[in-house]
């Protein structure tokens, strides 16, 4: 049994304690803002139901150095957006017995704000990056969730990235035998296709969320959307290239080489029967647009630009985001400010992902 420490108490949080617990392994959870764990205040115990059906025991605690002291392996389970200010709190806590997994937020240049603050600490604390979640799915209330089916195969790359066979081990005496390491924390963020699904998806569908519908997101993947997500992938294919990574297609990823050339509505759509739970968003204050547009898609677009690569369907989308929304997604991001991104080379970025700071 392993002791894991989750920072977080969202769907991804719930979802993945349970999982672990049904692993065999020891969970605490925290909650940043207190809400998520208000439940389990009552009892200790997580529902969840759908690929893992179950009641779990879990433990949680109300500060981030009660969470670091609770185990050496901390799951990060909060959105780009959120990652500046927990990782502001985590990091005079930990050690360098420490590993920090990063399960969400690829491309919003988190793994490198931590490990520049750790650097900054003179810690040497392993920093591991996955291209998603391990599972995930929805809170129902304040104890309960349905998730769907866990990776089969999940993409990961520490920082530095000579250390990824030790961030491995670390991370499947949690999870079980299931990773796949990779050259960087860039090639593994570039292969997580949240921002550029969903920003797709719902560009076709907000009127639906600002309504709060009840819509299923895998179906209305319509081959009008699936041309604007391929469009997209484009640009991030073009980006990698530029950082000298062979990126795959978001088919190929999808289907893990399997059908490299099926369209996303091919690859997508099926889920449609196979996860009926997964409704689309229901409020447009959602990560879909919060998350995937200044963290994931004006990353691609600031990279682009640091290459000399034009990335005109992403820009073209953000700028449609901007003027829907009426934000200035661009500057959302101070995590980019802080590490001066702007001001770096293609290879002084790929060092970075690669060595760290």
């Amino acid at each position: 049994m392993t002791k894991v420490a989750i920072a977080g108490a969202g769907a991804v949080g719930f979802t993945s304690a349970c999982l672990l617990r049904l692993l065999g392994n020891d969970v605490t959870l925290w909650s940043p803002s207190g809400r998520g764990t208000m439940g389990l205040r009552e009892n200790n115990k997580i529902t969840t139901t759908g690929s893992v059906n179950g009641t779990f025991d879990v433990n949680f605690v109300e500060d981030p150095k009660l969470l670091v002291e609770s185990a050496k392996l901390i799951l990060i389970a909060i959105p780009a957006y959120g990652q500046r200010s927990i990782f502001n709190q985590l990091v005079p806590y930990l050690t360098d017995e420490h590993t920090v997994l990063i399960t969400g937020g690829q491309m919003g240049l988190g793994d490198l704000y931590l490990s520049k603050l750790l650097a900054d600490a003179g810690k040497k604390t392993l920093i591991a990056v996955l291209n998603g979640p391990m599972t995930m799915g929805r809170k129902l209330g304040p104890n309960d969730a349905v998730q769907v089916p866990p990776k089969k195969m999940a993409r990961i790359s520490a920082i530095p990235a000579d250390q990824t066979d030790r961030a491995i081990a670390v991370v499947s005496e949690a999870f079980g035998d299931r990773f796949k390491g990779f050259g960087s924390a860039l090639e593994v963020g570039l292969m997580a296709m949240g921002g550029i699904v969903h920003s797709g998806l719902v560009m076709g569908n907000i009127t639906r969320m600002e309504e709060g519908e009840e819509w299923c997101g895998y179906y209305y993947v319509t081959e009008s959307i699936s041309r604007l997500i391929n469009a997209l992938d484009q640009d991030r294919r073009a980006v990698a290239k530029a950082f000298g990574i062979d990126s795959p297609s978001a088919a190929g990823i999808f289907t893990q080489g399997q059908r490299p050339d099926a369209t996303v509505r091919e690859v997508l759509f099926p889920l449609t029967y196979e996860r009926t739970f997964r409704n689309g968003p229901r409020k447009i204050e959602h990560r879909y647009v919060e998350e995937e547009i200044p963290y994931n898609l004006v990353t691609l677009e600031r990279f682009g630009r640091l290459a000399g690569i034009q990335t005109p369907n992403v820009t073209r989308v953000i700028d449609m985001y901007q003027i829907m929304r009426d934000r200035d997604y661009r500057t959302k991001n101070t995590m980019a400010v802080a590490l001066g991104i702007d001001e770096l080379s293609v290879d002084q970025i790929n060092q970075k992902f690669t060595q760290g700071f």
